[in-house]
């Protein structure tokens, strides 16, 4: 068979002219074009680079000739334009998360890392650890930056099983669903809801320090894991668990089997897999180069925050069943928590009170914050922190970050 030829029209003569008829050298043309970047402006390839797999930012880099890696990571993984989607001021957003143990997490965290796991109509999903008494500043602090809130209310699929201790507070922020959950009881923390997400897909969380792919190995491929709930522990999580992989799955992330490849301790035919935030098999990204410190204390708290993060561990049974493994206490000997309790402003009481008024408590719930018996304090109405509330003075203990 002949080679087949384009017709292309007679040039002047030299040696880069080509006689009408010759073959095209692809090699030769697809090399040539290949080493020439592509003229783009700086300010546009750091735009692409924020919606790049990471994956591909070096072939990005090397296309256009205008970031370095190091410059199309920092790009990539700042977390300021992907939070400018749920309010205006995002570095005041990881401040208060910061302060008040508070994550995102779920389907938005997971788009952070990879795009199509939300949808325009996922909702923003906060966890707080530490109790009533941090998810009630945090909510007062989001309701200044425009969020309305609904009244808490105990989640009927986990009242069962934790004897009513998971509240939800619902609300909305500039068109966006929110919603803050937190455990009243103070030992149960935000880290071990996550590890009983139903699938690896969305074991993703974003801190005011740091953000987090638990199983970026197999996330990064479009594949999830669907995890076995306990029937004990979790019975409705565990019946609602098809559906909630079934929609991962119709976003485009293939469902596999479980193996234990993940973590970092391979064939050591263990009982289970231990894990940890550091291993090979997560995705750890440091927001410290994006966030402007002022001063060495906060820059001090921000590096014993993220050692006490990337120790946090889970353990995979064989079975396909995760647990967590750490509580929430941080160590009296770390220094994130010998810095915490240096500053003053962090040994302060809350005391909440609902007093009935005409039989309706939600409209006079109220929260003093008193920083000692002397100065006394500020009282900050809240009307939507409504349930399992009393007349109670909860501390603001010392806990992990998350």
């Amino acid at each position: 068979m002949s080679r087949q030829t384009r017709p292309m029209a007679s040039s002047a003569s030299g040696s880069g002219s080509r006689i009408e008829g010759e073959p095209i050298n692809e090699r030769t043309t697809s090399t040539r074009v290949a080493r020439r970047p592509l003229r783009v402006p700086r300010e546009i390839a750091a735009n692409i680079a924020m919606y790049t797999a990471a994956d591909d930012l070096q072939y990005l880099c090397d296309l256009t000739g205008a970031l370095t890696i190091d410059q199309a990571t920092y790009h990539r993984y700042d977390p300021r334009p992907y939070l400018r989607n749920l309010v205006q001021d995002p570095n005041a957003l990881l401040f208060i998360m910061r302060k008040w143990n508070v994550i995102l997490s779920g389907s938005r965290a997971s788009a952070f890392f990879y795009p199509s796991a939300s949808t325009n109509s996922s909702d923003w999903d906060f966890y707080c650890t530490g109790g009533t008494a941090p998810a009630a500043m945090f909510s007062m602090a989001l309701q200044e930056m425009g969020a309305e809130w609904e009244y808490t209310h105990v989640d009927p699929d986990i009242e069962e099983h934790y004897a009513g201790c998971f509240l939800i507070l619902r609300g909305t922020l500039r068109g966006h669903s929110v919603q803050l959950m937190w455990y009243s009881r103070h030992q149960i923390g935000a880290f071990k809801t996550i590890v009983e997400f139903h699938s690896s897909i969305v074991q993703c969380f974003i801190s005011g320090y740091c953000a987090v792919s638990m199983y970026h190995k197999t996330s990064s491929r479009n594949e999830m894991m669907a995890w076995e709930l306990s029937e004990h522990s979790n019975p409705r999580k565990r019946a609602k668990a098809p559906g909630c992989v079934a929609k991962y799955v119709a976003r485009g992330f293939e469902k596999i089997e479980y193996s234990n490849a993940t973590g970092a301790e391979k064939g050591l035919n263990l009982p289970w897999n231990p894990r940890r935030i550091s291993d090979e098999g997560c995705l750890f990204i440091d927001f410290k180069e994006h966030l402007n410190y002022p001063d060495q204390y906060s820059k001090a708290l921000h590096d014993a925050a993220v050692e006490i993060i990337k120790n946090m561990g889970w353990i995979e049974l064989p079975s396909g069943e995760l647990q967590a493994s750490n509580g929430v206490q941080s160590p009296p000997s770390s220094l994130y928590r010998c810095l915490l309790m240096s500053d003053p402003a962090s040994r302060a009481t809350l005391v909440i009170s609902s007093e009935e008024e005409d039989g309706v408590s939600e409209d006079t719930v109220s929260i003093t914050v008193m920083r000692d018996e002397v100065r006394g304090g500020e009282t900050y109405h809240m009307p939507w922190m409504s349930a399992g509330l009393s007349s109670k003075t909860y501390f603001i203990p010392r806990y992990s970050p998350i």
